[in-house]
């Protein structure tokens, strides 16, 4: 079974919220991030929130529930992994990682409660440092690998005249197309900071791009989308390679591999060798 409970803190503040967690001998440190740290907090703005606990029996992650009737999401993190991080000197993980986000949180966030002090050596060692980069090469190449592959069996599928392929056409765009979204700002190593971040920054440097995105989200002809989509996809990964064309052989490692260029070449290699032992007699 799956659970829920009513949200007691749906009627409350901010601020009680905070004070009555800082109340908690496992909490050691508070972060508001977001619009409730900045000045863009609207009225229909949620709150996020990062709470640092001590050592506990019970792991949580993420927290979903209300303060003040406003939708909450509470991201838990643990004072070993902040201490972890203080230990660094080089911020030479992804930005997409979970020590990235950290790191991001804290040079952007506002610490509001902070019981070792931990918190804001963290943010003033950190403050003005950059992740130099967003993923690692796993990463961009199993996002390289699956736009191509969804674009070819996106163009497969809609060739068919049976219903249930087309239906599936329109079911696999929706997730196809916010995985360009998603991948443009990875390919060019810009730092993911939600769909409205990004929707602002294409506005201000790429409205090509945005206005193809936005033409392809509102069209109502299925091979019209398709078309668009392909336009898109080609924009997207256009900063790393060309989308595949004709009958190519690509491939995909288990997760424990560290992918790099020569990595796939011996993939590759190691298939065609299988091909021809086959052909031997």
């Amino acid at each position: 079974m799956f659970y829920t409970i009513k949200s007691s803190t749906k009627l409350m503040s901010l601020d009680d919220v905070i004070k009555r967690l800082a109340k908690n001998k496992v909490v050691d440190g508070i972060i508001v991030v977001g619009s409730a740290a900045n000045n863009t907090f609207n009225p229909i703005s949620d709150y996020d929130i990062i709470v640092v606990l001590s050592d506990t029996k019970i792991k949580p992650y993420i927290i979903f529930t209300y303060i003040d009737k406003r939708i909450t999401d509470i991201v838990f993190s643990t004072t070993n992994t902040i201490q972890k991080i203080f230990q660094y000197n080089n911020l030479t993980f992804p930005a997409n990682s979970v020590d990235g986000k950290l790191v991001r949180w804290l040079q952007t966030g506002k610490i509001v409660f902070d019981r070792k002090g931990l918190l804001k050596k963290t943010q003033k060692k950190f403050q003005n440092k950059k992740l130099t980069k967003v993923a690692d090469e796993n990463e961009l190449y199993s996002t390289w690998f699956n736009i191509n592959y969804n674009l070819k069996q996106n163009k497969r599928m809609i060739q068919s005249k049976e219903p249930a392929y087309l239906t599936a056409v329109d079911l696999r765009l929706l997730y196809s197309i916010f995985q360009l979204f998603f991948a443009y700002f990875l390919f060019r190593n810009i730092e993911w900071r939600g769909e409205k971040e990004a929707i602002r920054y294409l506005e201000k440097n790429d409205t090509e791009y945005l206005n193809i995105l936005k033409e392809c989200l509102s069209e109502t002809d299925r091979n019209k989308k398709v078309k668009l989509y392909e336009e898109l996809t080609k924009l997207t990964i256009a900063p790393i390679s060309d989308i595949w064309s004709g009958n190519v052989t690509s491939i995909v490692f288990t997760s424990e591999v560290k992918v790099n260029s020569n990595i796939v070449k011996e993939g590759l290699k190691f298939w065609n060798s299988l091909m021809q032992n086959s052909a031997k007699p």
